[in-house]
């Protein structure tokens, strides 16, 4: 999409940076049961990460209704449990130009 972009005459180009959250490796392997080894095994290693407000990712799975209950169903612990192991968030930041030989 973003090669199509490029190739385009629109004045918009698309990003010239695309960052991918990740999960947080140990807690993915420890609680993410099969899907959880897999997802961390295949995705790119972190090149940044920031401290992550715990109530805040909390209180966002509490909002959302169709997200109740979530994480105890899908990790088999409660949430808050859950982010005391994962207290940051990590992303792989990508500079496009240098992935467009990947497309």
């Amino acid at each position: 999409a973003i090669a199509r972009l490029r190739a385009g005459t629109d004045a918009y180009r698309g990003p010239r940076h695309i960052a991918y959250a990740l999960t947080p490796v140990r807690a993915m392997r420890t609680f993410g049961g099969e899907t959880g080894r897999f997802v961390a095994d295949n995705q790119p290693a972190p090149s940044h990460s920031v401290p992550g407000n715990v109530s805040s990712k909390v209180k966002g799975w509490d909002i959302h209704a169709s997200q109740g209950g979530y994480v105890r169903r899908t990790y088999g612990v409660p949430a808050r449990l859950l982010y005391l192991v994962w207290d940051k968030e990590f992303y792989a930041v990508r500079d496009v130009a240098d992935e467009a030989g990947d497309e």
